[in-house]
């Protein structure tokens, strides 16, 4: 958890918050285990298979089709940081190394279990929000260095692989770190959701949303329950947020942004509450995975997926 930390702020255990509403429990299952524990994994999907980022000792694979899970090679400089698919390739962009923001970026490709140095980012920064859109690699937000001190940006990079090589975007119009990103390819849109403002050292309820077509940024309906860390997916045109916290709650409450009709609902909650979450959809089951395990005033690492069709 230190790695993250240090880019946040301090986390304070604390007793749970938002609890599942009555009438809106949601049906989990729950994957094979893994042999090991692990905890802040960023969970990213290639085909049937799910890998998983942040164990410096290796790259942990799940298979949807077998339930069964293998390993792969960790990153180079055990780098973590936001990830995401592209082409047949996982790519890590920026992230931590350590207890310091890195410019660094790097391609993993399943087929031959290596890792390959693409074109760094402008500056080094960590805790950002990726997504791909339109066959290009989207980062918005995060923290990078101002002189020795990190603070919160609102910068928005483009990577386009055929150039190898970054651009700069229309900025996202609120700073925030620990943010999610989901791309809605139907709509042409990236939706920018919570995080946490390093500066006010509040969690964030904002969520923007950028139109790919025309490069601007718009204010969508505020997410109900702000918060940084959480594990996002899209299910049936409707962005699902689950987990998270603010530096002294945590949080299992599930949120589902309507993109259509522009609105949030209420669902449930995860079985408990799993602050730095990460999640992914696979044919229309999301698994959520990757933070602590949390229950009572205690935080465990964790060694299974849950899963929820919605």
């Amino acid at each position: 958890m230190t790695r993250l930390i240090a880019l946040f702020s301090a986390f304070v255990l604390a007793p749970v918050g938002n609890p599942p509403p009555a009438g809106g429990t949601l049906t989990w299952g729950q994957t094979a285990p893994m042999s090991w524990t692990q905890a802040q994994m960023q969970a990213v999907h290639i085909g049937h298979r799910i890998y998983l980022i942040g164990d410096r000792d290796a790259l942990h694979v799940y298979d949807t089709s077998t339930n069964a899970w293998s390993t792969g090679t960790a990153p180079p400089e055990n780098q973590f940081g936001p990830a995401v698919a592209l082409r047949g390739k996982i790519y890590i962009v920026g992230g931590v190394t350590g207890r310091r923001v890195t410019s660094n970026c790097e391609a993993y490709d399943p087929s031959t279990d290596k890792w390959t140095s693409v074109a760094s980012l402008p500056s080094a920064r960590g805790a950002g929000g990726a997504a791909v859109l339109n066959g290009k690699i989207h980062l918005v937000g995060g923290r990078a260095y101002q002189g020795g001190t990190l603070v919160d940006v609102n910068d928005h990079l483009v990577y386009d692989p055929a150039a190898n090589a970054w651009h700069a975007d229309a900025p996202m119009p609120t700073s925030r770190d620990g943010l999610s990103l989901v791309a809605v390819p139907s709509s042409n849109t990236l939706y920018a959701v919570g995080g946490w403002n390093a500066q006010s050292m509040n969690p964030s309820n904002a969520n923007e949303a950028y139109n790919a077509a025309t490069k601007t940024w718009t204010k969508a309906a505020a997410i109900p329950t702000a918060r940084f860390g959480a594990g996002s997916a899209l299910v049936n045109g409707s962005i699902y947020i689950m987990g998270g916290s603010t530096n002294r709650v945590m949080y299992s409450v599930v949120e589902a942004y309507n993109v259509a009709a522009g609105a949030w609902s209420t669902l449930g909650g995860l079985p408990s509450a799993r602050p730095y979450e990460s999640a992914v959809a696979v044919n229309g089951t999301i698994f959520a995975t990757g933070g602590d395990l949390c229950q009572a005033s205690a935080c465990y690492k964790t060694n299974k997926f849950w899963t929820l069709t919605p």
